[in-house]
């Protein structure tokens, strides 16, 4: 595994722990995935958000701690230089969901 797809592996989990550690139940937020392209210094954190009414509060919220989540990962990952991390929906796992839900009322 290259070291840029491993890093990519860590801020995932990391992410995940500190939502888990500092973010309410309500709405329940999840790490999917987490996607650093291999040019950029940049990489975006995908989420699920139960209930999907939610989902601009949970955005609002993850944006007011990315700095905090910045820092922490700065403490927990050995790396020269962490990438800047944006969050977004993740519109593929939506589409599953609703694929499922779709398969279950046949």
């Amino acid at each position: 595994m290259r070291h840029r797809e491993k890093l990519t592996e860590v801020i995932k989990r990391e992410a995940a722990k500190y939502i888990a550690e500092n973010a309410n139940r309500s709405p329940l937020i999840t790490v999917t995935d987490a996607i650093m392209p291999s040019k950029t210094e940049k990489i975006k954190i995908l989420v699920t958000v139960y209930p999907v009414e939610k989902e601009e509060p949970a955005l609002e919220f993850l944006e007011r701690h990315r700095r905090d989540l910045y820092a922490t990962l700065k403490e927990r990952i050995r790396a020269r230089a962490l990438p800047d991390i944006k969050f977004g929906i993740d519109g593929g796992e939506k589409n599953r969901q609703r694929i499922d839900q779709i398969s279950a009322n046949m």
